[in-house]
C-alpha cells in the first residue's frame, strides 16, 4: 500500500511500522536480500540463485562468485580489495587445501580481503555469512523467515512480531544519538550481524570468529605503524588503479593519515570537505582548505544544510530506522553534490587507533561489568539490552578491559551505526569505501601499547613516515584566518582568567 502522502513528523519515533509502505523497495538503492526461499524481486533489481539460496540486489551493488576447486562456493557482495591490492570485479578462485572445505582456512583467506563487503558461503548444510572487518555493508537477519537483508523493509512482517517499541523508547531514538548495541534493531525478530562474527545460516545464530584469544602488544610500535600505512596505501591504490576518486578531508587525524598514505596517487584524488556550522565542522572549514592550497591538491568545499521533511523521511527509510545521526541528516543534500561517477573514500574506523572508548584512568585490569559497559556509552540498562550485554561479556575472548572496550567499539560503534548510515546516501557517489576496514589494520591498532594510543601517536608516526609536510597543520583546531585569530584570542582570554582565579 502506498502511504507516501502520510509522512511521519521529524519528532516521531523511528519505528519501522510507521515507515512501512512509504516508499517502494526498489528505492533501497545499493541494498540486497538473501533468502532460503524465492520471494518477489524488487523492480529493476538483479537476481541469482545457488544451492537453494536466492539473492536479489540493486544492480549497482556488485556481486561476484567465490569459487573453490572450480565450483561456486558463494558470493562476494560489495567493494572488496584483494590481497594483491586489486578491486575485486570478477569471480575469484580460491585454492583451498582441506577437503571438505574447512572454515578455518576460509577465514584466513577472507581476512586478507579489505573494503566494504559481505561474503556469503553456501556450502550444503554449512552456509555462513561474514561481514567485513567493520561491518560497513550492514546486514540484518530474521531466523523465522530465513532471510538476510540490508533493511527491515526487505523482510516480510511477521504477525505478532512488530516494533520493539519499548527498546526504541528506552533509547530515545530519534533525539538521543544513541546506537543500537549487541545486534539489536527497532524490529522484533530482526538483529544485525556484528563485525568480528559470522552468521550461521543453518542455525541462524551469530558466532564470534575473531579474536579467538588475548591480543598481545607489539614490542616495537614502528612495526605496527608500517603494517597500517602499507595497508592504507594498498586499499586506496586499488581504487585509484580503477580510476579517479573523491576523498574526505577533515581537520582530524583519520582522514589525514589516509591522505598521507595516498601521496603517490594525489593526481587522481579530489579532496572533499563538508562544512557544517558547529564545533566539529568549523575546524574542518578552517584547516582542510589550507592543507589543499599549501600542498597544491584538488579540493572541494560543500556546505551542509537542513533536509526537507520528505528528504529526512526517505533517509530514515533507507537507513532502516536504525540510525539517529543529526549531522548525517544535515549532509543529505550536500552528499548529493558529490560526483556520482567517482567512489568516495571516508576515514571512518581510524578512531580505533586512539582508544576512544577508554576513560583516562582505564588500564587492562580496570573492573568492567555489563552495567559498566552500558553506563560508559550512556546506554539505558533496560532488561533487553542488559541481557545482551551480559551474554556479550561472558563470551568475549579477551581478558584486558582495554581490548574489551576496543571490540565493543568495533561491534557497536561501527557495526551498529556506520554499517547502516551509508545506506542513507545512495545517490552521493559511485560507491562508498572505508580504507580502515581491514582486519590487519584493526589487529595492528589493537597491538599498539596503550600509552602509545592514549598519546595519539599513530597519526604522527604514519604521517612522519609517508608525508611529513602534513604534520605542519593543526588537528581539530581552527588557527588560520579571522576565525582562527578569534579562536586564539578566546583561548588566550581563558588562560588569563584561569591564572587570575588561581
Amino acid at each position: 500500500m502506498d502511504r507516501s502522502d502520510v509522512l511521519p513528523t521529524k519528532e516521531s519515533a523511528y519505528l519501522p511500522s510507521r515507515y512501512e509502505g512509504l516508499f517502494d523497495e526498489s528505492d533501497l538503492a545499493g541494498q540486497f536480500r538473501l533468502s532460503a526461499s524465492r520471494l518477489d524481486t524488487p523492480d529493476g533489481w538483479s537476481e541469482r540463485s545457488s544451492g537453494g539460496w536466492h539473492l536479489v540486489h540493486d544492480p549497482e551493488l556488485p556481486v561476484v562468485s567465490i569459487r573453490c576447486r572450480g565450483a561456486e562456493a558463494g558470493w562476494l557482495v560489495g567493494y572488496a580489495v584483494s590481497p594483491e591490492g586489486e578491486l575485486v570485479q570478477t569471480d575469484v578462485e580460491w585454492t583451498v587445501k582441506t577437503d571438505p572445505v574447512d572454515y578455518g582456512e576460509i577465514e584466513q583467506l577472507l581476512c586478507a580481503y579489505s573494503g566494504r563487503y559481505l561474503a556469503m558461503f553456501l556450502f550444503q548444510g554449512d552456509a555462513r555469512l561474514y561481514p567485513d572487518a567493520m561491518g560497513s555493508l550492514g546486514s540484518l537477519f530474521c531466523a523465522a523467515h530465513r532471510i538476510v537483508a540490508s533493511s527491515p523493509f526487505l523482510i516480510p512482517s511477521i504477525p505478532g512480531c512488530g516494533d520493539r517499541v519499548g527498546l526504541v523508547e528506552a533509547l530515545g531514538i530519534p533525539g538521543s544519538q544513541r546506537v543500537y548495541p549487541f545486534g539489536l534493531t527497532p524490529r522484533e525478530s530482526v538483529d544485525y550481524v556484528m563485525p568480528n562474527h559470522y552468521l550461521d545460516l543453518e542455525r541462524w545464530q551469530v558466532v564470534r570468529h575473531w579474536p579467538t584469544e588475548d591480543i598481545t602488544y607489539a614490542k616495537d610500535p614502528a612495526e605496527m605503524v608500517q603494517v597500517i600505512a602499507a595497508a592504507l596505501r594498498k586499499n586506496v591504490g586499488a581504487l585509484v588503479r580503477d580510476g579517479a576518486v573523491q576523498m574526505s578531508l577533515t581537520a582530524g587525524r583519520d582522514s589525514r593519515m589516509i591522505l598521507a598514505c595516498s601521496r603517490d596517487f594525489v593526481d587522481a584524488i579530489t579532496l572533499v570537505t563538508f562544512t557544517i556550522n558547529d564545533d566539529a565542522g568549523r575546524p574542518d572549514r578552517n584547516v582542510a582548505p589550507r592543507i589543499a592550497r599549501k600542498l597544491g591538491l584538488q579540493h572541494r568545499l560543500i556546505r551542509g544544510s537542513r533536509p526537507s521533511e520528505p528528504d529526512l523521511t526517505r533517509w530514515v527509510y533507507r537507513t532502516g530506522c536504525i540510525v539517529d545521526e543529526p549531522r548525517g541528516q544535515r549532509l543529505i543534500r550536500a552528499m548529493a553534490q558529490l560526483d556520482p561517477d567517482l567512489p568516495y573514500v571516508l576515514g571512518t574506523g581510524g578512531e580505533l587507533g586512539r582508544g576512544t572508548y577508554w576513560l583516562p584512568g582505564d588500564d587492562e585490569a580496570t573492573p568492567l561489568g555489563a552495567e559498566d559497559l552500558l553506563r560508559r556509552k550512556n546506554t539505558p540498562r533496560c532488561p533487553e539490552i542488559l541481557d545482551r550485554a551480559r551474554r556479550w561479556m561472558k563470551t568475549v575472548p579477551v581478558s584486558s578491559t582495554l581490548a574489551k572496550l576496543d571490540l565493543f567499539q568495533i561491534e557497536r560503534g561501527m557495526g551498529g551505526w556506520n554499517g547502516f548510515l551509508m545506506y542513507g546516501f545512495p545517490d552521493s557517489a559511485k560507491y562508498h569505501f572505508f580504507p580502515y576496514s581491514d582486519r590487519r589494520i584493526f589487529e595492528a591498532m589493537l597491538r599498539l601499547p596503550p600509552e602509545y594510543r592514549r598519546e595519539r601517536r599513530l597519526a604522527n608516526d604514519v604521517i612522519a613516515s609517508t608525508w611529513p609536510e602534513l604534520a605542519r597543520f593543526p588537528y581539530n583546531e581552527a588557527t588560520f584566518g579571522l576565525y582562527g585569530a578569534y579562536r586564539g584570542l578566546r583561548r588566550a582570554a581563558r588562560r588569563t582568567l584561569k591564572r587570575q582565579n588561581g
